[in-house]
């Protein structure tokens, strides 16, 4: 249960547009969780990571990720599905154009596009079966 804090009301009244309707909880899950499963779609992408339960193990362990959802990846991947993570990405992403916050990562769209999981997006990374910017490095 959230703690009511006046100073926080203070913040988000000097700061929100007139008449704006309030958000949604749906809405504030999608705003931070789909860029947060992109980035770790990035990480993929970049070789920072070599698999997707590597991002899982550092948010479970690292971050306090409930253990019952397997990690964000994990969780993208099983509990809302990637087609939906993409579509939500494309309208964030037209939505706010003058931030690439919300754009999605090449990673994830191969994956959707060929219907692919995210550990066979990684493997086809590897091989060069996907546009990787980075493998020309």
């Amino acid at each position: 249960m959230p703690l009511p804090s006046s100073e926080v009301d203070a913040l988000v009244a000097r700061f929100a547009k007139p008449n704006q309707a309030p958000f949604k909880p749906e809405q504030m899950i999608e705003q931070v969780m789909c860029p947060l499963v992109n980035l770790g779609f990035l990480c993929l992408e970049e070789g920072i990571a070599e698999r997707p339960s590597d991002i899982d193990v550092v948010y479970l362990y690292g971050y306090g990720w409930p253990v019952y959802r397997g990690g964000p990846m994990f969780w993208a991947e099983n509990d809302v599905g990637l087609e939906n993570i993409l579509a939500s990405l494309k309208k964030l992403s037209a939505m706010y154009p003058t931030t690439d916050y919300f754009v999605p990562s090449k990673l994830l769209q191969h994956c959707v596009e060929r219907g692919v999981a995210v550990e066979e997006g990684c493997k086809q990374l590897r091989k060069g079966g996907l546009d990787n910017p980075f493998s020309k490095l």
